[in-house]
């Protein structure tokens, strides 16, 4: 159950930083240009990073 959970966190985590063209080839990238995220995405991300941090630490 909770690998599906993470399975969907991680499509999620993908889905917004290929959005924001913050992701190529599978790997996070740094821009030359400074980016706008909104702050929907910008707590979405958060969101996301901190259930995974807290799911590996109790893995």
């Amino acid at each position: 159950m909770f690998q599906l959970s993470v399975r969907n966190q991680h499509a999620r985590l993908e889905r917004l930083l290929n959005r924001n063209q913050l992701l190529q080839n599978k790997k996070l990238i740094r821009t030359q240009e400074d980016k706008d995220l909104s702050d929907p995405d910008i707590q979405s991300i958060h969101s996301i990073l901190s259930y995974l941090n807290k799911r590996s630490r109790s893995d």
